[in-house]
């Protein structure tokens, strides 16, 4: 299982005064173990600029980029504005899960530490959640969690037939090579030329970064020694040889 975080497709852009940022940081800091990486970095970005960091090895370049990114967690008092407005948004889950609870607090906290406002939304997943990522699309950004199956095919999510509610495909990706290998996967019957098809698919996949996986669950079952014929898999789930159960006196 892995968890996702994936935004809303850009809509039309917004109007700004030429005088005033897209994106404006102020008094970014990073520290490790006593080393100061970055000081005090600020930086503005107005509409239609191209920027390019130059220094030499070890001024804070890679540092900056993946503190940005959310790779590395600045040090607190960090700021950052969108459009001449605090950058904020909300974060779409599905409620009653604790680890979705865990996950939005952690990353409410990583996005504070910039100086990002984001505000957790937790919804019925059923009725709030599923609309929301393939009808109306309703959300600024969602965090979900997704099971892939034995045969590792991954079109529901990131191919381009899977758009406009006929899948998973809710961020609008659309990149042909991957159609392409998916399609071909598919149609692979050998184990191993499917794994290699498949690796190549993911590796251009995680180049485009559609969405931002953030974590990977590994989930154990215990049952008791007296029970034969329990086999959960991928494929079943849990309960699927529950009616195959029986239990040593």
């Amino acid at each position: 299982m892995s968890s996702d975080l994936s935004a809303r497709p850009a809509g039309p852009a917004t109007a700004v005064a030429p005088d005033v940022p897209v994106l404006a940081l102020r008094d970014v800091c990073k520290t490790f173990t006593g080393v100061r990486a970055l000081k005090g970095v600020d930086l503005d970005i107005a509409p239609g600029e191209i920027h390019a960091l130059v220094g030499a090895n070890g001024s804070g370049k890679s540092t900056l980029i993946k503190t940005l990114a959310g790779y590395h967690l600045p040090d607190p008092g960090s700021h950052a504005e969108l459009n001449g407005e605090p950058f904020a948004f909300e974060v779409m889950y599905g409620s009653g899960a604790i680890t979705n609870d865990q996950t939005v607090a952690y990353l409410q906290d990583a996005w504070s530490q910039i100086g990002v406002q984001m505000t957790p939304n937790p919804v019925d997943f059923d009725t709030v959640l599923v609309p929301a990522i393939t009808e109306n699309f309703n959300y600024e950004a969602c965090l979900l969690a997704f099971n892939w199956d034995p045969t590792g095919d991954q079109s529901a999510m990131f191919h381009s037939n899977a758009q406009d509610g006929q899948g998973f495909n809710f961020m609008s990706y659309s990149n042909p090579e991957v159609d392409a290998l998916l399609d071909k996967a598919n149609r692979t019957i050998d184990p191993a030329a499917r794994v290699e098809t498949l690796i190549e698919a993911n590796n251009l996949i995680n180049d485009d970064l559609p969405i931002v996986v953030i974590s990977f669950r590994y989930d154990r079952t215990a049952y008791n020694v007296r029970m034969h014929n329990f086999h959960p898999n991928a494929p079943g789930g849990l309960l699927w040889s529950l009616p195959y159960v029986w239990v040593e006196q």
